[in-house]
């Protein structure tokens, strides 16, 4: 964050944590060898978000809007959905290549990303109602992504 009248420059870092059970050798075998792709895919693979706490954050130090009315953009982008651009970024080529048969394994990627097990192409629409669920939850109260309905469901 920047500050045009003080020139002050602040910055918060929210990325992800381990969970509290993780361990120093989760991602090796018994042999103590490194377990290919352990840290990229499955449960071990999962890390405890700090975007929501941390976004919440900014907003109650910094924000004029209410929590609510900021939220409403992506809620209804997320139910309504939006229209895949039609000019593919090196970054998506990159990540679509690389983590197009984990999302095709995985039952609930595929049915979010997927019609029949074809990725949506540009121009087609992207609806995320699970999403918008979850996201109106955070914008009624953002610790139930922790403690709340949303934690309890994952």
């Amino acid at each position: 964050m920047h500050s045009e009248k003080t020139g002050d420059m602040k910055a918060l870092d929210f990325r992800e944590r381990a969970p509290l059970k993780a361990t120093r050798n989760m991602y090796l075998d018994a042999e103590g060898k490194v377990r290919p792709n352990a840290s990229i895919n499955g449960y071990l693979a999962v890390a405890t978000p700090g975007t929501v706490a941390g976004l919440y954050e900014v907003h109650r130090r910094y924000g004029k809007l209410s929590w609510q009315e900021v939220m409403k953009p992506a809620i209804a982008l997320a139910k309504d959905g939006f229209i895949l651009g039609d000019v593919a970024t090196w970054r998506s080529l990159q990540t679509n290549q690389s983590r197009k048969q984990a999302i095709l394994n995985n039952p609930a990627a595929r049915g979010i990303f997927t019609r029949n097990g074809e990725f949506y192409k540009p121009g087609e629409k992207l609806v995320q109602r699970d999403l918008a669920r979850t996201l109106t939850a955070i914008a009624q109260n953002p610790q139930s992504f922790y403690t709340g309905s949303i934690a309890r469901t994952s």
